[in-house]
C-alpha cells in the first residue's frame, strides 16, 4: 500500500503502475475477510459462553450502533491503526532517549518523584496527569520521528519550530508555541479515537522500563524509509543495562532491533 500513497490518484485509479495492480489485487481479499468474519460471528452467536467478557461479545450488544457491516472496519482500526502505531512510537521514543541521555535522566527523575522509585509501583490517572516533561518528550519525539505522514499537512514556508533538527522537549513549555503546532492524532470530530489509551500505553511502557534500565547509546542513525509507516531502513540495536549495583562491565545487555513491533 505503501507506493500507493506517492502516486497522483490518476495513475493509481486506472491501475497504470505495477503498485497499483498490486493494490487492487489486495482489495480484493477483503472478500475472503468478510466472509471469516461472517463465519466466526455466525459460530460464537450459537454458543454465549464463547463470548462472554470478550470485545466481540461487547460489540454484538450493541448492533444499534455498530452494524455487521461496520465490523470489519472496526476490526482493521484495532489491529492496524491500534497496534503498529503506537508501538512504532515507542520505539522511535526509545531510540530519542538513546540518545539523548539527559533527557532520559530527566524523565526517569520524573518517574521517580511522581510514581515513586519501586519499579513495580503501578500508575493511575493522577500519575499521568502529573507527568508534564513525558508529555512534552512524547510530542517531541513524535514531531522528530512521524510514524504516518498521510495526514500530515503542507505548509507554504517554515513555520513554528525554532531549530527543527534538534531534539528539545522544552519548546513545548514556551508560550508563544503554537497549539496546533503538532497534532499526530489530529483534532476534532475525526480525531484518532485511540489517542487516550495510546497515551496511557506509551506512558505505562515508559515508566516501567526507565525506573529498571538504562538506555545506552546506539550507533548512527539510519535512514528512513516510507512503508505505510516511517521507519527506518536498517534495524537498529537498543542497548538496556540494569539500574542497578551491577558494574558496567557486570550488567546485562539486551538487544533490540528496531525493526520489530513491540506489541503493547
Amino acid at each position: 500500500m505503501g507506493p500507493i500513497f506517492n502516486l497522483p490518484e490518476f495513475i493509481w485509479r486506472y491501475q497504470l503502475t505495477s503498485s497499483a495492480c498490486e493494490h487492487f489485487k489486495a482489495l480484493q481479499t477483503m472478500d475472503l475477510t468478510n466472509e471469516v468474519m461472517s463465519t466466526t460471528l455466525s459460530k460464537r452467536t450459537k454458543d454465549s459462553a464463547q463470548l462472554h467478557g470478550t470485545f466481540l461479545g461487547h460489540v454484538l450488544q450493541r448492533d444499534a450502533t455498530l452494524t455487521r457491516d461496520e465490523m470489519p472496519s472496526t476490526a482493521i482500526d484495532l489491529l492496524f491503526a491500534g497496534v503498529d502505531t503506537t508501538s512504532w512510537s515507542l520505539l522511535n521514543i526509545m531510540n530519542l532517549l538513546s540518545r539523548h541521555l539527559d533527557a532520559q535522566t530527566k524523565l526517569r527523575n520524573e518517574f521517580m518523584a511522581v510514581v515513586g522509585a519501586d519499579p513495580n509501583a503501578t500508575l493511575d490517572a493522577t500519575h499521568h496527569a502529573k507527568l508534564e516533561y513525558l508529555k512534552n518528550f512524547i510530542k517531541e519525539a513524535m514531531r522528530f520521528n512521524t510514524v504516518i505522514s498521510t495526514n500530515s499537512r503542507i505548509l507554504p514556508r517554515d513555520t513554528y519550530y525554532a531549530d527543527p533538527e534538534l531534539s528539545n522537549s522544552d519548546r513545548w513549555d514556551a508560550k508563544d508555541i503554537h497549539p496546533f503546532a503538532s497534532l499526530p492524532f489530529g483534532f476534532g470530530p475525526r480525531m484518532c479515537v485511540g489517542r487516550r489509551i495510546a497515551e496511557m500505553e506509551m506512558t505505562v511502557f515508559l515508566a516501567h522500563l526507565l525506573r529498571r534500565f538504562e538506555i545506552m547509546p546506539p550507533p548512527p542513525p539510519t535512514d528512513l524509509v516510507f512503508n505505510f509507516f516511517i521507519v527506518n531502513e536498517k534495524p537498529i540495536p537498543l542497548k538496556f543495562r540494569p539500574l542497578s549495583n551491577l558494574t558496567a562491565a557486570a550488567a546485562v545487555w539486551i538487544v533490540v532491533p528496531l525493526a520489530i513491533s513491540c506489541r503493547c
